[in-house]
């Protein structure tokens, strides 16, 4: 009997190396698998950040280019009113200057 117990316990043996084997490859596979993903996942969090920065740079420099037209229209608004009421504007501008010369020595 006993030599029997030896014969079945040697591809047990065996069996049990190929799945420990197969075991060890699974986990190498899973462990390649998850570097490959986390790769996956920081290259498209990288572009998708690269995309929002252009994106954000872009809005950005459109309001600068707004702000300054419209700083252009107002400066040539101001004009403008000024060539159609010289004497007015003149009058405004001394009276302005007058006030701040006075608040200003008071502090």
């Amino acid at each position: 009997m006993s030599v029997k117990h030896k014969v079945s316990q040697r591809p047990a043996g065996d069996a049990f190396a190929s799945d420990l084997e197969e075991l060890n490859d699974s986990f190498s596979q899973i462990r390649s698998d998850t570097k490959q993903l986390v790769k996956n996942a920081l290259d498209s969090a990288h572009s998708g950040a690269s995309a929002v920065r252009e994106t954000a740079v872009k809005g950005v420099q459109r309001g600068i280019s707004g702000l300054k037209e419209m700083g252009s229209n107002s400066v040539d608004s101001l004009g403008d009113k000024i060539a159609e009421h010289p004497y007015r504007s003149a009058l405004i501008a001394l009276g302005a200057g007058f006030i701040l010369a006075k608040w200003m020595h008071r502090r």
